[in-house]
């Protein structure tokens, strides 16, 4: 069953399918589920392995699911006596087998690693492959037969640019470093999916001949401007190695952006505040839950110590933490994914505002619902943005 269970594991993995998994963690008999016994829970609702009979399978199967939109594990008891939750990531059912017995199972999501796409065999891709690997990323190197480095560990190797056939989800980023090989043949492959992040490594005059190539070959001017150039953060790099690490340290930054926080600097009487606004994914009655005062006491004693090391301004300041609130800026594109549903007023770039209540995102679409009509625009034509409540 062991054996079973890891293979499911780590072909889902391969595959880059989110999925959570289900441990008995404890089990008082007569039931059929035993300390040990695994299973994955995967997006449809399916599951594979054995966690016991029909009486715990359901439920296992609804968290299961929970777990994966949330992204936080649990522990679920099943007994038979009716408790209370003991506190956050433990969750009481009622057994409602005939037979009794009780069963506590640790519920899991397992999401796919950040996928790092080098093309090319340029110093700063090797170097980009190597620091990859070290921090546990996921790596495909798509290079030209010749060109290939037998020397260089990485999880994949395609002797070719074409992507079509790769598993690119989310968390996906594509580095182009051919460095005046292949430039074009890499880029148009990058450009033709739908990756958020595409970086080029090369002066922004050839950056800007390369786009305008691509234009003439149907890339749209709406893809090729979200093309990153240049690529990584502005660190002063001037070696291959130091390119690499600016690249990965924006990529990092892109991924470990915690859209569940806001902050912002503010001066009342005569004093600076430094502000965090934590806003809930917990949903109750169709309106998102406030965070509650305990949580926002345990995150002031987590993040304190790490602003004492990188202090966010200059000077004396005070940190405050406290729940976002109804009203809230949105700053990123998946804080609105987290706010649809509710009212947003937006400012855009030609200094248009809008009152309306926000019904979908996709992608850096945005969709919104006004008097009965819908209609669409694009994040990037968003100045400013927040929610609003309408007394």
């Amino acid at each position: 069953m062991t054996e079973v269970f890891f293979r499911d594991y780590l072909k889902l993995s391969k595959k880059r399918v989110p999925f959570a998994t289900a441990v008995v963690v404890k089990h008082d008999i007569p039931i059929s589920g035993k300390s040990g016994d695994k299973a994955i829970i995967l997006n449809d609702g399916s599951l594979l392995g054995w966690i016991g009979g029909g009486c715990t399978n359901p439920i296992v199967i609804e968290e299961g699911l929970s777990v994966l939109n949330s992204g936080k594990s649990k522990l679920i008891v099943i007994d038979p006596e009716n408790k209370s939750d003991n506190g956050p990531g433990e969750k009481h059912f009622q057994m409602t087998c005939h037979s009794g017995g009780s069963l506590s199972v640790y519920v899991e999501p397992v999401f796919p690693r950040p996928l790092i796409v080098v093309m090319g065999n340029s110093p700063v891709a090797i170097s980009l492959l190597k620091m990859s690997s070290e921090l546990g990323y996921e790596t495909l190197w798509t290079v030209t037969p010749e060109k290939e480095n037998e020397t260089l560990e990485v999880d994949r190797i395609q002797k070719t640019f074409d992507l079509k056939n790769i598993n690119l989800s989310s968390p996906c980023f594509i580095i182009v470093c051919t460095q005046g090989e292949n430039d074009w043949e890499a880029l148009e492959s990058a450009m033709k999916t739908s990756v958020n992040y595409v970086a080029f490594v090369g002066s922004r005059r050839k950056t800007e001949t390369l786009k305008k190539e691509l234009s003439e070959n149907g890339v749209s001017p709406d893809r090729l401007g979200k093309m990153v150039n240049p690529a990584g953060l502005d660190l002063k790099a001037r070696t291959p190695s130091e390119i690499a690490l600016s690249i990965l340290a924006e990529i990092v930054q892109l991924f470990r952006d915690d859209n569940t926080l806001d902050n912002q600097v503010v001066s009342e009487s005569e004093e600076t505040i430094y502000r965090i606004s934590i806003l809930s994914h917990e949903v109750e009655d169709g309106k998102r839950k406030g965070v509650s005062l305990d949580a926002c006491v345990e995150l002031t004693h987590l993040i304190s110590p790490l602003l004492d090391v990188n202090p966010p301004v200059s000077g004396e300041y005070r940190l405050e933490v406290g729940s976002a609130g109804i009203e809230r800026n949105l700053n990123s594109i998946s804080q609105f994914s987290m706010s649809i549903g509710e009212k947003v007023s937006l400012l855009l770039k030609d200094k248009t505002k809008i009152k309306a209540k926000l019904i979908n995102v996709e992608d850096s679409k945005i969709f919104l619902e006004k008097d009965g009509e819908e209609s669409s625009l694009d994040y990037g034509e968003i100045a400013k943005a927040k929610t609003y409540f309408e007394w």
